[in-house]
């Protein structure tokens, strides 16, 4: 019986994730998100807005369920933690350039 703290708990093996060769990642630069939730699932466009241009350009869509979004949020919070433990806090508002959106349409 696993503890409370999941100490005892069974590690799962990690999961390898493999491209064919044939697939080449084109990794984007993005600095615009917008957020759409249902009762179902969570999608997210991400654009990049360049400086003195007059729209952003929209890079990719990406949809995933209610409990496949929680777990990016735990995970992406815990590398952030880890990453403001080394280099220190990472500050969010005035210094972000203008053109930056993030915005949320929940239902």
């Amino acid at each position: 019986m696993s503890g409370s703290n999941g100490e005892n708990q069974e590690k799962k093996p990690a999961l390898n994730i493999a491209t064919s060769d044939d697939v080449i990642l084109n990794p984007k630069y993005v600095n615009v998100m917008l957020v759409n939730v249902t009762p179902f699932e969570v999608t997210f466009d991400f654009a990049h807005h360049a400086p003195m241009l007059p729209a952003a350009r929209h890079t990719v869509r990406l949809v995933t369920s209610l409990q496949h979004f929680k777990k990016m949020v735990q995970v992406m919070s815990a590398e952030l933690a880890k990453v403001e433990s080394v280099f220190g806090e990472i500050k969010v508002g005035a210094q972000q350039p203008e053109e930056v959106v993030f915005e949320s349409k929940g239902n």
